[in-house]
C-alpha cells in the first residue's frame, strides 16, 4: 500500500481522497480510533505491534504479581495510592501535642493554653525506567513467531524493573552515578539508610547477634523480644509487624531448638512475641540482615504516579528498530511523627 505525505497532496483533491481512504483503512485495522496515529506515523501503520503491545501490557502485571522472592514488594503494592503524574512531591502535615491537663479544687488555677504545631513530611516520587529493543530486520522476522523472543525480552525488561524499584524501597532513589536524586532537597535514602527508619545494631556496639548461625534458641528470642518493644515502647508504634529476614536467617530459625523451648521452632516461639505478626523471607535481605514494618498506610505508602506500563517507542523511519521502555513513576511515605521522633520501621543489621 502506497503512503501519502499531506504536505505532498496539498491542492490534489484525488490526492487527498486517496490519502484519507488509507488513513481510515489504518484507522479501522487498528480496531479502535483512539489508536490513530497522526499522518507523518503512518510508516507504522501495521496491525501486529499493536496486538504485541496489548499482550506487553498484560504481561507487565502479570510479571509483577510473581513473588520470586521479594515478598516485601507484594506487601507494599496493595497500600499504594495514586498521584497525578505532574506532581513530583507529596506533603502531608504532621502535628504535635497540644495543652496540659489540670485539675483542682477550686477550679481556680486556669487551663494551660497551647497550640499544635505542625511540620510536613515530604515524598519524592521519581521516573524509573529501563528498555529493550530489537533491529527492524530482526523485528520483521521474529514478527513471523508472533514476536515470542520480544515478548521474552519483555519478561526480562520487567524483572529488571521490579529489582529496580524494590531496590529503590531499600537503598534508595539513585541516579545512573548512584548518587541520590534531590528534588526541592527531598530524598529518600532507602530503608538501610533513611533517618525514617529506625536503625538496629545486630553488631557488637548493639545487640550483638549472628542471626543466622546462633545456636542458643533462647538468645535469639531475646533479640527479636528487644527489638519489637523498641517499635512498640520507644517508638510509641503498637501495631504488629511483619518481619523479613534473609533466607539464612530463616533456615536457622527452622531449626529444632526443643533445649530450650520443648516441641517448637524458634520461628514458632517468635511468633508468640506481641508485635510480631508474621515472619518471611526476602531474597532482597542477605546474611545478618531483616527488615519489619506494620503492614499499615498509616506507617508507610507506595506513591504511585505512573503505573508499570510497557511503551512502544516511534518508529520514525523504515529502518527504525523495534524499541520499548518500560516505565513507572513510584515514590515511597514513610511515615513518622511531630519532628521523625519516632518511626514504625526497623532494619537491623551487623
Amino acid at each position: 500500500m502506497m503512503i501519502f505525505d499531506p504536505k505532498l497532496c496539498k491542492g490534489n483533491a484525488a490526492a487527498l481522497r486517496i490519502m484519507n481512504s488509507q488513513y481510515a483503512a489504518v484507522n479501522e485495522q487498528r480496531d479502535d480510533s483512539r489508536h490513530a496515529l497522526p499522518a507523518a506515523m503512518f510508516a507504522n501503520a501495521g496491525t501486529k505491534p499493536l496486538d504485541l503491545y496489548r499482550e506487553f501490557d498484560s504481561q507487565t502485571i502479570e510479571q509483577f504479581r510473581l513473588d520470586e522472592g521479594d515478598n516485601i514488594l507484594n506487601v507494599l503494592m496493595p497500600l499504594a495510592r495514586s498521584i497525578s503524574i505532574g506532581r513530583t512531591i507529596l506533603e502531608g502535615a504532621r502535628s504535635s501535642d497540644a495543652g496540659q491537663f489540670s485539675q483542682s479544687m477550686t477550679g481556680e488555677e486556669g487551663s494551660y493554653f497551647d497550640n499544635v504545631d505542625y511540620d510536613l513530611s515530604k515524598t519524592i516520587v521519581p521516573i524509573s525506567q529501563n528498555g529493550f529493543k530489537r533491529n527492524w530486520r530482526e523485528g520483521t522476522q521474529l514478527s513471523l513467531e508472533d514476536f515470542n523472543d520480544a515478548a521474552i525480552q519483555q519478561s526480562e525488561a520487567t524483572r529488571t524493573h521490579r529489582q529496580g524499584v524494590i531496590g529503590s524501597f531499600m537503598d534508595g532513589h539513585k541516579n545512573k552515578d548512584g548518587q541520590f536524586i534531590s528534588e526541592k532537597g527531598v530524598t529518600w535514602q532507602g530503608v538501610r539508610n533513611d533517618t525514617r527508619v529506625d536503625q538496629v545494631d545486630l553488631g557488637a556496639g548493639g545487640l550483638n547477634i549472628n542471626l543466622t548461625t546462633e545456636t542458643s534458641g533462647q538468645a535469639i528470642y531475646n533479640a527479636f523480644l528487644s527489638m519489637a518493644k523498641q517499635r512498640a515502647v520507644t517508638n510509641k508504634v503498637a501495631a504488629p509487624a511483619v518481619f523479613f529476614v534473609s533466607l539464612d536467617i530463616l533456615y536457622n530459625l527452622t531449626k529444632d531448638f526443643s533445649a530450650n523451648f520443648a516441641g517448637k521452632s524458634v520461628r514458632e516461639k517468635l511468633l508468640e512475641i506481641p508485635g510480631i505478626a508474621s515472619i518471611e523471607s526476602s531474597s532482597i535481605l542477605v546474611s545478618n540482615q531483616l527488615f519489619s514494618m506494620p503492614v499499615d498506610a498509616s506507617y508507610v505508602q507506595p506513591v504511585v504516579g505512573m503505573g508499570v506500563s510497557t511503551i512502544a517507542l516511534p518508529r520514525p523511519a523504515w529502518n527504525s528498530p523495534f524499541a520499548f521502555e518500560v516505565v513507572s513513576a513510584i515514590g515511597w511515605n514513610v511515615k513518622t511523627d511531630f519532628g521523625s521522633t519516632n518511626r514504625a520501621l526497623q532494619y537491623a543489621s551487623s
